[in-house]
């Protein structure tokens, strides 16, 4: 079964993340896309905090449900540890 693996990552690490994902053999294709995250994290620097939002990178990434795992162990090692993503199933996919 596939799923759909969100990540939202800084866009300092967006290189090295598409080079890893081009690298990961049962990779078809992917997104990605500028996006904002919002809110008071830890993570954010003062002027992010001041106005409640960063600059972010959206991934998405269709894959096999039992390959998930494999692919985040890698991009931990290759990109960045502790890399926050989303796995939603998907129930079907196509074309016109």
């Amino acid at each position: 079964m596939n799923s759909l693996l969100v990540f939202e990552i800084a866009t300092s690490l967006e290189e090295d993340f598409i080079d890893c994902l081009l690298e990961f053999p049962l990779i078809e294709s992917f997104s990605s896309f500028e996006t904002r995250r919002h809110g008071n994290h830890e993570s954010l620097n003062a002027i992010e905090k001041v106005t409640g939002r960063s600059r972010a990178i959206r991934f998405e990434v269709v894959i096999d449900q039992e390959q998930v795992e494999q692919l985040v162990t890698r991009l931990s090692q290759a990109v960045a540890p502790n890399i926050r993503y989303n796995i939603l199933p998907l129930i079907g996919s196509g074309s016109t």
